[in-house]
C-alpha cells in the first residue's frame, strides 16, 4: 500500500513540478514583455525629446522670419509712401510747368500779337501778366517797362520795346525750362521708386513664404509632439498591463512551487510514518516477550 501511495506522490510530484516549469516559462514569457515594452515606452520618450529640441529651434526661426518680414515690410511701406510723395510732387512739378506755358502763351504772347477787344481787357491781361511774371522771378525793372510796351499796338513799337519782349519772354522761356527740368527728373525719380516698390514688395513677399514655411513646419512638429505622447500614454497602458499580467504570472508560479513543497512535505511525513512502521517488532514477538 505504502508503494502504492508513493507512485502516487511521484505521479503528482512530475505534474507540479511540470506545472512549475510551465508558469516559470509563462512568467519569463511576461516578464520580457514588460522589458520590451518599458524599451518602446523610453524609445517614444527618447523622440519626445528630439522634437521638443526640434520645436524651441523652430520656435526660434519662425520667430526670426517674423522680425525679418516685419523689417521688410516697414521698409516696403516707407518707400510706397515715398513713391506717393513723390507722385504728389511729380503734380505739383506738372502745374507749375502747365502754368508758366499759360502765363508765356496766354499771357504775354497774347499781349504781344494784340487783338483784345478793348483797351480795359488789354489792361487787365496785362495786370494779370505782370503779377505772374512778379510770381516768377522777373526783375522789376523789366516789369516797370514792359506794361507800356505790351500795351502799344504792334506797329508802334520801336527797338526797345522789342528787347523789352524778348526779356520778357527770356524770363518765361527760361523758367518753362527749369519747370520742364524738374518735371523730367521726377519721372526718373518715380520710376526709380517705383521700381525699388516693387523690388521691395517681392523681398517682403519670400520674406512672407519664408515665414510661412517655418510656422506650417512648427505645426508640423507640435502635431508630430501631440502624436508622440499619446503613444507614449498608450504604451505605458500597455506596460502597466503587462505587468498586471506578469504579477499574475509570478503568482502562479509561486502558488505551484507552494503546492510542490506541500507535496513534498507530505511525501515526506509518509515516508517518516512508513519507516518507523516497519522498524516496530510484530504484535506477536511483542505477546512472547512479556510472557
Amino acid at each position: 500500500v505504502v508503494d502504492q501511495i508513493q507512485s502516487v506522490f511521484a505521479e503528482a510530484a512530475t505534474m507540479l513540478e511540470s506545472r512549475v516549469a510551465e508558469a516559470q516559462a509563462a512568467a519569463d514569457g511576461s516578464a520580457e514583455e514588460v522589458e520590451a515594452g518599458a524599451g518602446k515606452v523610453e524609445a517614444i520618450a527618447a523622440e519626445i525629446l528630439a522634437t521638443e529640441a526640434a520645436i524651441e529651434q523652430q520656435r526660434a526661426a519662425t520667430a526670426e522670419a517674423e522680425t525679418a518680414l516685419k523689417a521688410v515690410e516697414k521698409e516696403s511701406a516707407a518707400a510706397e509712401s515715398s513713391l506717393k510723395a513723390g507722385a504728389k510732387e511729380q503734380r505739383r512739378r506738372q502745374k507749375d510747368t502747365d502754368d508758366v506755358k499759360a502765363v508765356k502763351e496766354a499771357g504775354l504772347e497774347a499781349l504781344v500779337a494784340g487783338g483784345f477787344s478793348s483797351t480795359k481787357e488789354a489792361e487787365k491781361a496785362c495786370a494779370k501778366l505782370t503779377k505772374d511774371m512778379t510770381r516768377l522771378g522777373a526783375e522789376p525793372s523789366l516789369l516797370a517797362s514792359a506794361s507800356a510796351v505790351l500795351l502799344k499796338p504792334a506797329e508802334e513799337r520801336q527797338g526797345f520795346d522789342a528787347v523789352v519782349i524778348e526779356s520778357l519772354r527770356g524770363v518765361l522761356t527760361e523758367r518753362l525750362a527749369a519747370a520742364e527740368a524738374a518735371l523730367a527728373a521726377g519721372v526718373a525719380t518715380a520710376e526709380a521708386l517705383e521700381a525699388d516698390v516693387a523690388a521691395r514688395a517681392a523681398s517682403a513677399q519670400e520674406r512672407r513664404r519664408e515665414r510661412d514655411g517655418h510656422v506650417q513646419a512648427l505645426a508640423r512638429l507640435r502635431g508630430d509632439l501631440a502624436e508622440q505622447r499619446g503613444r507614449r500614454s498608450a504604451a505605458e497602458a500597455d506596460v502597466e498591463a503587462l505587468r498586471a499580467t506578469h504579477s499574475e504570472k509570478v503568482g502562479a508560479v509561486a502558488d505551484a512551487q507552494e503546492e510542490v513543497q506541500s507535496l513534498k512535505h507530505s511525501r515526506e511525513t509518509l515516508e517518516s510514518l512508513a519507516t518507523r512502521s516497519a522498524a516496530a517488532p510484530p504484535a506477536e514477538d511483542v505477546a512472547i516477550a512479556a510472557a
